[in-house]
């Protein structure tokens, strides 16, 4: 039955579809019940407006409820979130804190690795500095090997 159908019975003066327009405001939606309830003549069907409000009180408890339950389980979900996000937070504060540690680790041991660096240079630079004032001199046994090697191509 449409609203306007249950409206029309309302607004009969013989009132004979006075169980039908029960049953519509029972079992209506909450815009049907809206349609019915501007639709009704209010100053005749004092009754049927009471009952239509009463029920269209009931259907947005109703809605209210629903809406709260799910208002709820979001609350719990969105809960869950921030303590998952809590962990996370710490585990990377923990994994920030060590990358930290082994950057400064890395970093002396970069200074480390410059110093010694340093320090074989100039080491090299002082071998080949004294290198150059001592001119290779040429040592007993390898004169020897040279006479030798001019006797044999003599031959």
């Amino acid at each position: 039955m449409t609203p306007q159908e249950a409206c029309a019975l309302a607004n009969a003066l013989d009132g004979s579809g006075n169980n039908q327009v029960k049953q519509f405001i029972h079992d209506a939606s909450f815009q049907d019940i809206l349609a019915f309830i501007h639709c009704l003549d209010i100053h005749r069907q004092r009754a049927y407006l009471e009952m239509a409000r009463a029920t269209l009180d009931v259907r947005l408890a109703e809605n209210a409820a629903k809406q709260a339950e799910r208002l709820e389980k979001q609350i719990v979900e969105l809960v869950s979130i921030a303590a998952e996000q809590k962990r996370l937070a710490a585990k990377l504060d923990m994994q920030t804190d060590r990358l930290i540690a082994l950057t400064v680790w890395l970093k002396r041991l970069t200074i480390g690795l410059l110093i010694l660096t340093l320090v074989l240079c100039i080491f090299e630079a002082l071998h080949f500095i004294e290198a150059r004032k001592n001119p290779v001199q040429t040592r007993p046994h390898m004169e020897q090997s040279a006479h030798d090697t001019q006797q044999n191509t003599n031959r």
